[in-house]
């Protein structure tokens, strides 16, 4: 059940990030949900055909109803986009450390190595969104990009790892915090992901900004009371 909740807001995340790449290339209606589709639950699609299942979409709605409500909210908060930005791009690292666990879990299902595991983690976080950037016209982020792919491969390498020494709470929380983290410290480290004022914001108790007059007028009360002091 926690994963499946993690698995829907994953959904919703790419599903917004298809929207806006096709409200940026003036799409149509069609056009967006096509792209919202396409980046939510392709990379799955290609993994559950390559299995010969059955895409679980088919069989519970809920994937659908997220899609179509992650291309609505998208085209009503276009113009404020830049607003929700960075709440966007967490649910999105947070999407992609899911959707590797979820391949990797399904190729160790199916009995296949190392290699599947690394193989379905991979498609199952980027192949939507490579598929949308065809689309688009643009090249395709993860051939352009490490940190997108990488963090997925990591999780699949990890699910081997960890597949037959640990319960699965433990293997699923230590992958999906480790390309969670990934994704994230590079997100924060190029710039797109303002970590500290994020955290300023919304933890104003833990996090003060000290300013360098502040700091200066800290220093000289301190020095006052030392003269002031009794010996």
């Amino acid at each position: 059940m926690f994963i499946h909740v993690l698995d829907l807001i994953g959904v919703f995340a790419f599903a917004i990030f298809g929207s806006y790449k096709a409200l940026e290339k003036k799409f149509n209606i069609y056009g967006i949900i096509v792209c919202a589709a396409l980046t939510a639950l392709g990379g799955g699609t290609i993994r559950e055909v390559i299995l010969h299942r059955l895409p679980v979409y088919f069989a519970d709605h809920t994937y659908l109803h997220v899609t179509l409500a992650a291309a609505l909210l998208t085209i009503l908060v276009y113009g404020h986009f830049a607003k929700i930005r960075s709440y966007a791009l967490l649910m999105d690292a947070l999407g992609l450390a899911v959707f590797s666990f979820i391949g990797a879990q399904k190729a160790g299902n199916a009995g296949l190595g190392c290699v599947g595991m690394i193989f379905f983690a991979s498609i199952t976080a980027a192949g939507g969104g490579i598929l949308t950037d065809i689309i688009t016209g643009d090249k395709p982020t993860p051939f352009t990009c490490e940190m997108y792919v990488l963090p997925a491969a990591s999780g699949g390498c990890l699910y081997r790892l960890l597949e037959a020494n640990h319960p699965t709470i433990y293997r699923a929380g230590f992958i999906l915090l480790i390309p969670l983290a990934m994704r994230i410290g590079w997100l924060a480290g190029k710039g797109d992901l303002q970590l500290s004022g994020w955290l300023i914001r919304h933890t104003p108790g833990l996090f003060r900004r000290v300013t360098p007059g502040a700091a200066d007028r800290r220093g000289q009360h301190r020095a006052r009371r030392r003269a002031v002091a009794p010996p």
